[in-house]
């Protein structure tokens, strides 16, 4: 489950969104190495800004296992940016009608389906640009940025599967399932969907 929100968080995300994000002093840091020159690099799998290495046991959560999700999920919101999709920041309210009409059926399918054509191939000319910040259309963008399965950069450290190659079909479904654990976490789906009628009536706040 999410961990709690800080004041000092909370501020932080009126700025610029960044996969570069930090604030070590409130335990959020950042893990991925930048290409800019002018940064001086820390170990792989350090915070690339205070330094700290023994954040994350990298190992087990490489190992991409779905009887271990929790445990990832926890050290996914060591990172800023993904502590911002987790805890911070909201869905917009046309992402969440989407997700509400398909249900949970509906949104791992949805998943694994940007999952696919996102981030599937070894080559994407966006690479790095292909998932927005925030989505109108889908929630699934969100879920993306959350469980560092938004580009292959990301992918490659917080997942270990290497830069450059088509994923395997289990690697889509991990990943389909880690986008799907979030949005069930963060949106009450039903099993199989809900009319817009019905919605209009229990979620009024979300068509005004």
């Amino acid at each position: 489950m999410p961990a709690d929100v800080s004041q000092s968080t909370t501020k932080s995300l009126k700025g610029r969104m960044s996969c570069s994000g930090s604030d070590c002093d409130s335990g959020l840091h950042c893990f991925r190495i930048t290409k800019k020159k002018d940064v001086e690099h820390k170990p792989q799998g350090a915070c690339q800004v205070c330094g700290e290495d023994q954040l994350v046991d990298w190992p087990r959560v490489n190992s991409r296992d779905l009887s271990d999700i929790n445990h990832t999920i926890e050290m996914l919101q060591k990172e800023w940016v993904r502590h911002q999709y987790w805890c911070v920041m909201e869905i917009k309210p046309k992402a969440i009608i989407h997700a509400l009409k398909k249900g949970r059926v509906g949104m791992r399918e949805a998943a694994e389906k940007n999952i696919r054509q996102k981030i599937g191939k070894a080559e994407n000319y966006r690479e790095g640009y292909q998932t927005p910040w925030e989505d109108e259309k889908t929630s699934v963008s969100y879920g993306q940025h959350a469980t560092a399965t938004c580009c292959r950069r990301c992918v490659e450290y917080w997942h270990g599967i290497p830069f450059g190659r088509d994923l395997t079909e289990g690697e889509v479904k991990y990943l389909g399932e880690l986008v799907f654990n979030y949005l069930d976490t963060r949106i009450d789906l039903t099993e199989h969907g809900e009319k817009v009628s019905d919605l209009m009536v229990r979620r009024p706040e979300l068509f005004s």
